[in-house]
């Protein structure tokens, strides 16, 4: 069976002031070509589906046109959606009932039951379905016993004796204690000679956090891969980057960047969808099908009359750009002559304008760290690379190093220092 697997739409989002409603509608479009291609059996919508709870009608109408389309183009294809963390999951369920007999399932609350199963060449899939729990909590019968036992102390048991101490909440984390909790209701009516389908949105212990995804401080959202055991593949929303924490679990990640670290990631990996194979007896075969954006987000660094001398190539006129110059006098209002060429530029950083610190250096070296996060190492009035601040003094150990010592340090010398250094960085920022 085949299963095309995407999350994170964030349909209505905006970047630094610029409605991104026909950048989505372009990828959708993208989305519905691979969907076309691969005639997949079913598509996944792992939560997020919506940027805030209460979504703009041009975004409603935007998913609403996207899902016809798909059931024109992929005749019999049976859709799962789940509301994240954004969604509101009563407004996201509008009409559930009633789609529900059109191959399309909106799933809001926990179930012991699965939310589609197919048939195909005498295999079986059961696709089971969870939102994101502290959406689904509000909606269980005895949520109210739960808030009132955490609020006066907690009890010894869960309700219906699951095994699963409230106790356990503060060291465990909550989000985890709710996934036991609703993995309780769904393991007992598994049915182990089917193939056996999660699509979740959380926070899975071991994935990689991205500036644009809203986490929760410590291990509050944190569920170990030890909650998916049972499933053959679990279809995991809520990061933005394409990977997988545990064995046959994966994030899609969203099928655009939302922020500069997203677009850094862009470059090794792209946004997309999954494309997954399912069989009796063999282990899922995932594939990352990139979809191509209609504008890029990317970063830019330069000085101003480099920039100015160099366009982009036409395709890349029209990205969404972050610019640093690195001119070494402030350059007086750079902004109309740059959006002449960059018509989507998301904001100009000035290092001469908006550094922090300057050290001088014995060579005549100077760096410079701008507001913006970045670090340039100017060398005998000429302009340097563009650096994170761990790199320079990472740069700087070294030469110390070698004047003291006459000779370059070992890996084991370079290994210890950097994770002083993370150490160090670390302890800085919680100090913030």
């Amino acid at each position: 069976m085949v299963f095309l697997q995407i999350s994170d739409l964030h349909l209505g989002k905006t970047l630094c002031g610029y409605d991104l409603l026909e950048d989505q509608a372009y990828v959708l479009n993208e989305l519905l070509d691979l969907a076309q291609k691969l005639q997949p059996d079913a598509l996944l919508v792992a939560g997020d589906v919506y940027d805030r709870a209460v979504p703009p009608v041009e975004a409603i109408r935007l998913f609403d046109s996207f899902l016809m389309d798909l059931r024109k183009a992929c005749p019999g294809i049976r859709i799962v959606v789940i509301p994240g963390n954004h969604d509101s999951p009563g407004r996201l369920s509008f009409g559930a009932s009633l789609l529900a007999d059109t191959g399309l399932v909106i799933q809001t609350t926990v179930r012991s039951r699965p939310a589609v199963v197919l048939d195909k060449a005498g295999e079986r899939a059961a696709l089971w379905a969870l939102p994101f729990l502290s959406q689904a909590k509000a909606l269980w019968p005895e949520a109210a016993m739960w808030d009132q036992e955490a609020a006066t102390g907690p009890g010894d048991q869960l309700p219906e004796d699951t095994g699963l101490s409230l106790k356990d909440a503060p060291q465990e984390g909550w989000q985890a204690v709710l996934a036991r909790r609703a993995m309780s209701h769904i393991a007992p009516e598994i049915d182990p000679e089917s193939l056996n389908v999660l699509v979740f949105h959380c926070f899975a212990a071991g994935g990689l956090v991205g500036d644009s995804e809203m986490t929760m401080v410590g291990a509050a959202e944190s569920i170990p891969p030890s909650v998916f055991d049972g499933f053959d593949y679990v279809a995991l929303g809520h990061l933005h980057s394409y990977q997988s924490p545990a064995p046959n679990v994966w994030y899609s990640g969203a099928p655009l960047a939302y922020s500069l670290q997203d677009a850094d990631r862009e470059k090794n990996t792209g946004h997309g969808a999954l494309v997954v194979k399912l069989g009796n007896g063999s282990h899922p075969q995932v594939d990352f099908a990139p979809l191509k954006p209609r504008r890029r987000l990317r970063r830019i660094v330069g000085d101003f009359a480099s920039l100015l001398a160099n366009p982009p190539r036409p395709e890349e006129c029209d990205d969404y750009v972050d610019i640093t110059l690195i001119d070494e006098k402030p350059v007086l209002d750079p902004e109309w002559q740059l959006r002449s060429i960059y018509p989507h530029n998301l904001g100009i950083h000035q290092l001469a304008l908006e550094y922090r610190y300057a050290v001088l250096g014995s060579n005549g070296s100077a760096d410079f760290a701008g507001s913006d996060g970045l670090h340039v190492r100017r060398l005998n009035g000429g302009m340097g690379k563009v650096q994170s601040a761990d790199a320079l003094v990472r740069d700087d150990f070294v030469a110390f190093y070698k004047e003291m010592k006459a000779e370059e340090p070992d890996q084991a010398t370079l290994s210890l220092f950097d994770a002083l250094l993370k150490e160090v960085s670390e302890a800085g920022d919680a100090s913030d």
